[in-house]
């Protein structure tokens, strides 16, 4: 369960949803050290000092308040508070009630236990007690992977900790696996946030590198791409509408696809593509619909001969690689021309006769 870590932005109420002018309330769950922790009584972390530059560049003070996570949404919809920063994934539900900035950091969901725990594998805790932090996508994924576990649903994260660490429950908590640094992406977005206050953050970078955000919004998604696929679109081999449509599809479909793609010699149109998306989403994209749809000859697309790669290995040494077989190929069919040009001179002066 791999997820993004972002910073959270409701932008259109950035100004004039607070009490006062001067400040800028930011909301957070201050339990994710080092993104958001209390030291001495304070709260810090690296989310804090994000904000912090945010409220800079706005010219105002920032006002940080630490409550319940699965509040944070509430809080924005019902302008209480201006945008928030926390460790929160990404997802199409979240999507539909608030606008999310660039990742800047990935995590791996992980089941947490004792060190002197007799479990040793995630599917020893179907029926175990189960402690995740409310809100999260920790708790729908137990919640819908887990029916018989008890799920205990807890405010704080560090409770749910607790209890792990007092023999009570599992924890199932994000993991960091892998930090970037995308300070220089936050520095030159900062910069303009305070001229661009109702934007969502995708019409502020499309203004800083003088595109449509429509254009950035296929940018963003050519992440999404299988490395097999982005290759493609890397050499110019594929355009980036139909880039974006595949990228939709899961890792799985998106290998199948570059694998069709190099065999068949093809590169899907869009409308294929969206075919395949539209099937994938519906769960009936199957390798055989794959296959057929990039067979079908596209308009413009030029006649091609082509060969099962089964129908013609056994005619080669083992160990040839395709291009040799190719290359092999493309020789005996140059000895086969000039043989018969050769042949067609003979027959034409057998043909020859004189006139006196």
């Amino acid at each position: 369960m791999r997820r993004i870590f972002i910073l959270l932005f409701l932008v259109t109420m950035l100004v004039g949803c607070t009490k006062s002018k001067n400040e800028i309330v930011m909301v957070t769950e201050a339990g994710f050290a080092p993104y958001e922790y209390y030291e001495n009584g304070k709260i810090i972390g690296v989310d804090i000092e994000i904000s912090e530059k945010i409220a800079e560049k706005l010219g105002k003070k920032l006002v940080v308040k630490d409550i319940a996570f699965d509040s944070i949404i509430n809080e924005l919809n019902s302008g209480k508070a201006d945008f928030a920063a926390a460790g929160m994934s990404i997802s199409e539900e979240r999507k539909e009630k608030v606008d999310f900035s660039l990742e800047y950091i990935t995590s791996n969901q992980v089941v947490v236990v004792r060190s002197d725990s007799d479990i040793k594998s995630i599917d020893e805790i179907k029926d175990k007690r189960i402690s995740v932090q409310l809100g999260t996508v920790a708790d729908s994924y137990v919640t819908e992977n887990y029916k018989d576990a008890k799920i205990n649903r807890l405010k704080k994260f560090l409770v749910a900790a607790e209890d792990v660490k007092n023999n009570k429950d599992i924890d199932i908590k994000k993991y960091y696996e892998k930090e970037k640094d995308y300070s220089n992406k936050f520095t030159n977005s900062i910069n303009t946030l305070s001229n661009n206050i109702n934007k969502t953050s995708r019409k502020i970078i499309a203004d800083e590198i003088g595109e449509s955000h429509e254009q950035v919004r296929r940018y963003i998604r050519l992440t999404y791409l299988v490395p097999e696929l982005l290759k493609i679109v890397d050499e110019d081999k594929m355009g980036l509408r139909i880039a974006v449509e595949l990228s939709y599809l899961t890792e799985d479909e998106q290998k199948i696809v570059a694998d069709n793609m190099e065999y068949l010699d093809v590169v899907p149109s869009h409308a294929q593509a969206r075919i395949m998306r539209n099937k994938s989403e519906k769960g009936e994209l199957t390798n055989e619909e794959i296959e057929i749809l990039l067979e079908e000859e596209k308009p413009n697309q030029k006649e091609q001969i082509k060969f099962k790669y089964d129908k013609v290995k056994d005619y080669f040494p083992s160990g040839y690689s395709i291009e040799k077989m190719q290359e092999v190929i493309t020789e005996l069919l140059e000895s086969y021309q000039a043989e018969w040009k050769r042949k067609k001179q003979r027959d034409n002066s057998k043909n020859k006769y004189i006139c006196v």
